[in-house]
Order: C-alpha cells, then sequence, then structure tokens
C-alpha cells in the first residue's frame, strides 16, 4: 500500500456498573483482524519482457501463464505469452510480435490458453486468440473471433452534493477487450471491453461450430451499460470479470470509477455493489464466501464478502524497489489468479503520469508476485 494501513485495534468499555466499565466488550471488527500478507517474488520476467497484465493457471498441471502489454511507441515493443511452472521456472516463451495482450483465461474444456488482443492500438483487428496449454516457441497461434465496434453507450446521468444534475457523454470507441472469464456450466466466454462499457458473450468457443476468427457474427452482446463506462482515471471502464460460485451473478470491476459491479444473470440488472476501489482490475472467486480484487492505485489485493460486499482483508503492499531494479511486494498488480492458496499477481508497473514522481519510473525487472492466503479466510 502506498498509504498507511487501514487497520486499527478498538477496545469498547461500557460502564454499566463499575465492575462491568472495567471488562472488555468483543468488538466484531469489519475486516479479519490480520495485517496485510507479504507478496513475495515468485518469477522473474525475460529481460525483452516488459510489463506482465494478463494471467491465468492450469490446476491441473500447476502452470502459470502470464501475457505482456508493451505499447511501446514506434513499434518498438515485442509482446509475449509466458508459461511458468509452480517454481516460478519459465517454460515457454511464444512471441506475440508488437501486438499487446490484456486478459488470459484457461479453458478447462479444451486445455487451451484464450488471450484478449486490443489489436486496434497497433492498427489490427482487436481479437481473441488462443493456444494449447503446453505451447512452446512455435506454437500456431488460433484466432477465435473479432470483438465488434458498437455505438457508444447512453450518456450517464447523476447529481452532485447539492443535487444539481451531472450528465456525462460518452463518445464511440474503437474495441478495446481485456478481461476473460468462462462460465463453467455451459463453456460460454465473456468478455469485457473496457472502451465501448460493454461485456460481449461467444458460445463455447471449445465447439468448432462456435468460432468466427474472420468475423463477429458468434460475438453477440451480453450487456452494454453507462455503469461499465468511465470518465474517471484511469481512462478505462469495465476491466476485470469474475462469476459467482453459483454463476447467477457476475462480478465486473469499473477501473476508473473504483467499482465493483454486480451483474444478475436473470434479470440483467447491474449494480454498484462495491464503491471506492482504487483503480479496481482483476477479480476471481476467493475462498469460502469472498472475492479478490486488485486495487492497483493501491498496491494491493482485497478480500471481498461476495454477499455483503464487505472487506475481509487487505493482501500486499509496496515496499519499495530493490537494487536491480525489480519491485518488492506489489506495484500496480493489475491481473491476479488463484491457484489453491496462492493468489499470483502480476507487478504491471505501469506508470500513470510519466513523472520521476512514481516509482513505476526505476522499474527495470519486471516480475510475478505470490501471496499465500490467510487462515482466516480459508476456513470461511
Amino acid at each position: 500500500m502506498r498509504m498507511l494501513s487501514h487497520f486499527l485495534v478498538l477496545t469498547v468499555l461500557v460502564g454499566a456498573s463499575s465492575a462491568a466499565a472495567q471488562t472488555p466488550v468483543p468488538v466484531t471488527p469489519s475486516r479479519v483482524d490480520v495485517q496485510p500478507f507479504g507478496a513475495q517474488r515468485f518469477a522473474t520476467l525475460p529481460a525483452d519482457a516488459n510489463f506482465p497484465e494478463g494471467i491465468a493457471a492450469d490446476p491441473a498441471t500447476g502452470s502459470i501463464f502470464v501475457g505482456t502489454l508493451d505499447v511501446a511507441p514506434g513499434g518498438a515493443a515485442t509482446n509475449f505469452l509466458l508459461r511458468f511452472d509452480l517454481r516460478g521456472r519459465l517454460l515457454a516463451k511464444l512471441d506475440f510480435g508488437t501486438s499487446p495482450l490484456t486478459g488470459l483465461a484457461f479453458n478447462r474444456r479444451d486445455g487451451k490458453v484464450y488471450i484478449a488482443q486490443p489489436g486496434t492500438l497497433v492498427g489490427a483487428d482487436p481479437k481473441i486468440q488462443r493456444v494449447p496449454g503446453t505451447f512452446d516457441a512455435t506454437t500456431p497461434i488460433e484466432n477465435v473471433a473479432i470483438i465488434p465496434n458498437i455505438p457508444a453507450p447512453a450518456p450517464r446521468l447523476a447529481a452532485g452534493l447539492d443535487g444539481a444534475p451531472i450528465t456525462t457523454t460518452f463518445g464511440d470507441s474503437f474495441a478495446l477487450p481485456n478481461g476473460l472469464v468462462f462460465r463453467d456450466s455451459d463453456g460460454a466466454l465473456f468478455v469485457t471491453d473496457s472502451l465501448q462499457a460493454a461485456v460481449f458473450q461467444i458460445a463455447d468457443p471449445s465447439q468448432a461450430t462456435n468460432l468466427c476468427p474472420t468475423s463477429s457474427t458468434c460475438v453477440t452482446t451480453a450487456i452494454q451499460d453507462t455503469l461499465l463506462a468511465s470518465p474517471g482515471f484511469p481512462a478505462l471502464g469495465v476491466n476485470g470479470a469474475a462469476f459467482a460460485k453459483d454463476e447467477a451473478r457476475l462480478f465486473l470491476t469499473n477501473t476508473g470509477d473504483d467499482r465493483l459491479l454486480a451483474l444478475d444473470m436473470a434479470t440483467g440488472v447491474l449494480t454498484p455493489f462495491v464503491e471506492a476501489l482504487d483503480g479496481a482490475d482483476g477479480i476471481v472467486q476467493g475462498p469460502g464466501n469472498t472475492l479478490l480484487v486488485s486495487v492497483p492505485l493501491a498496491d494491493e489485493i482485497l478480500a471481498i464478502d461476495a454477499t455483503t460486499g464487505r472487506i475481509q482483508a487487505e493482501l500486499g503492499e509496496f515496499l519499495g524497489i530493490r537494487g536491480d531494479g525489480s519491485v518488492r511486494g506489489l506495484l500496480f498488480p493489475g491481473s491476479i489468479v488463484r491457484v489453491g492458496n496462492a493468489i499470483f499477481a502480476n507487478n504491471l508497473a505501469l506508470p500513470q503520469s510519466g513523472t520521476p514522481a512514481e516509482p513505476e519510473a526505476d522499474v527495470r525487472v519486471y516480475t510475478i508476485a505470490r501471496i499465500f492466503i490467510p487462515r482466516s479466510l480459508t476456513a470461511r
């Protein structure tokens, strides 16, 4: 965290009688009484791989997949899909050229890694691609679908503290596929689009008949809503996605609005669920009835009760830059994935202002962090 810990221990005394006044009354804390668990370095990216963004895992093999989001000007960037084992050793490195990669998801139905590629950033189609989970440097990259362009969402209507109306109008934008999540019950793939304020759906892509590699005919708009757009900072709307365990709700983060939203899959109603999450980004199911949400602007990961929205724990913090230019702890952790009792987080370390005031300016070695989940959460 870049700010003081929010944890505060309170002792409450009651004075119904002189004896009772000396007896501390137990207080149920609003957050689990644990200090933030430290983030340890799990893996180091190759020297030519910068800005780890997407992350996914194959729970059967323990493989961790990482994609990079390097958009250096002048076509100087090279992006990769990397595969690590659970010891943090690099097993494979697949070159994607100048095309940046955003969200990743592993599909248990076909054993493949699905990749969101915002190709418009480099003059190509925005698309979903995939490779087998056992890929190596020579594995062909398959195209799954092109993400379509759709009109801007409706204006957002709100009111200021004085009740005066505030209207925010959003213009048309190009497609920026970002977060990916599969629905276990039917294999459908859901894709968030951070600039078009939309979530797209692709029917089970493990079935060959549901692929549309050269058109958007099999991509449907699951929802487009003004709540999925953002005029805030960073200028990204809907980002991460994760289903509730019963699949009745789809949880979505809005990065610029610092929000966690909940989409009722039966009614299609989208509502704010948790506010003031600093740059809310990645989201995965946590232990018990919790969600794990990365908040890059606070350099931490939050465990949130999936029913009440109450924060149960704050995990990880920024502890500075090592002498070799790598991050100690967390720095702008974007995407996350959970494997058993461990959370793996990308230290994206993405500069926001490009000034020396940001610690990201000193990062020269990019890393993946690991945090072990507190027992107080796993016991829930």
